[in-house]
């Protein structure tokens, strides 16, 4: 039972670590809508979408991982150019 309680642990420091990174990567991500809108570039790039899930390694459950994070990420993105255009400014972030 303690090399359970162990490795839970272990799991759960870096559970928090990856949703920190996450709430870095929306940040960035709202900060790259705005100017998306401001430029008058698409929400949605395709071939930077397939780039980035090529690059991936490991395995079909990393993969899908990274895919719901993408997928994630353009919901949002969706939602801050709806936000930024009917405000004119960067109102604050919704995680």
């Amino acid at each position: 039972m303690k090399n359970i309680r162990s490795l839970r642990e272990k799991i759960d420091l870096i559970d928090n670590q990856i949703q920190n990174l996450l709430v870095k990567r929306f940040k960035l991500i709202d900060r790259l809508a705005h100017l998306k809108v401001k430029q008058g570039v698409p929400i949605y790039i395709k071939q930077r979408e397939k780039t980035k899930l090529m690059q991936i390694k490991g395995s079909k459950y990393l993969f899908s991982i990274f895919k719901s994070i993408l997928d994630a990420s353009k919901k949002y993105q969706t939602a801050a150019k709806r936000r930024f255009t009917k405000n004119g400014k960067n109102d604050k972030i919704i995680l």
